[in-house]
Order: structure tokens, then sequence, then C-alpha cells
């Protein structure tokens, strides 16, 4: 498979996770909710990036666990199963933190000042 099509495939699959969350402010920011904006934007940023290294550590060690099931020599099949593991437990801190950062945003009520922008209506057809 040519690289361009996997770089096109892995970009959609992306593109299509539902965990991320929006950052965009959805009221005025003021003086009053300035800090809570400011953490609500931080805690999403930091909870968007744990979900898509959370998504490359979990292919990661299904990828190298399958491997290593095919490699005929036995040292380099402990190696590669050693990185699967190591790659699974660091699947295991990433979804740890991925619960601690839902956590954090639904606990500063971050729902009610950022999230998605809303989209324009589209206009009608006519001439």
């Amino acid at each position: 498979m040519k690289r361009w099509i996997l770089a096109a495939v892995t970009l959609a699959l992306c593109s299509m996770n539902a965990g991320c969350l929006s950052s965009a402010p959805i009221v005025p920011v003021t003086p009053a909710n300035q800090a809570q904006i400011s953490t609500c934007e931080s805690t999403a940023t930091l909870h968007n990036g744990v979900v898509v290294g959370g998504f490359s550590l979990s292919a990661t060690g299904g990828t190298l666990g399958a491997v290593a099931a095919l490699e005929p020599n036995v040292t380099t099949k402990n190696t590669l199963d050693v990185a699967a593991a190591v790659a699974a437990g660091l699947a295991l801190v990433d979804t740890s933190l991925l619960a601690l950062s839902s956590s954090n945003f639904s606990n500063n009520n971050c729902s009610s000042v950022v999230g998605n922008l809303p989209v324009a209506a589209p206009k009608p057809a006519g001439p």
C-alpha cells in the first residue's frame, strides 16, 4: 500500500474519533469567567492529546504482538513481546490520564463555557 494512502486512512480514522473534546469558548470571555475558560481549554487540549496517544499506543502494542507471533527468531520474538508489553502498559497509563482529564473537564463545568461552535444555517438556493 502506498504511504499516502496509509496516511490518508490514518487521518480519516483520527478525524472520526468521537472521544475528543472541543475547547472553543461558546460564551463571551469576561474577567469573571476567564480563568475557568483557560482551565477548560487546557484540560481539553490535554485530553485530546491523550486520546491520540492512546490510539497510537494501542495500535503499536497490537501490531508488535502480531509481528512477534509471526517471528521465527526467538530472540527477536522476545524483544517484540517485551516492546508490546511496554506499549500495553503505557496504553493503560494513558487510559488513566484520559479518565482523569475527562473527570476534570466535567467537574469544572467546562461544557457550559467551551464546546462546539455553532454551525451557520445553509443559505437557500435560488436566483
